[in-house]
């Protein structure tokens, strides 16, 4: 199962309120169907500091589009994104990526 997801911030200002936009797109290498996908769902976490996780279900724009909107990544530092996706039938998969919110 691959991953395309693509970050869009709504205010560059970090420490205050944005809205950052979370377009996913899943597909295999090969373009065979991904199957029934159930659940995608994003965890942040800041990798320092006394920030918890935090998670949210995103929502299906198709079968293999997904979108989450919200005020995600609001602090200047190191953070992990976990993508959780469950299919009927199938293996779960989990990819986390790594960033820096400067």
């Amino acid at each position: 199962l691959a991953y395309v997801c693509q970050i869009f911030v709504a205010s560059p200002s970090p420490n205050r309120f944005c809205v950052i936009q979370f377009p996913l797109h899943l597909s295999h290498n090969d373009n065979t169907p991904i199957g029934d996908v159930q659940r995608v769902r994003l965890t942040f976490d800041r990798t320092s500091g006394s920030l918890g996780p935090s998670s949210a279900d995103m929502t299906a724009q198709n079968p293999n589009a997904w979108s989450l909107q919200g005020p995600y990544l609001n602090q200047p530092g190191e953070w992990t994104m976990a993508v959780y996706v469950r299919r009927r039938g199938l293996d779960d998969a989990t990819a986390v990526l790594t960033m820096t919110v400067p």
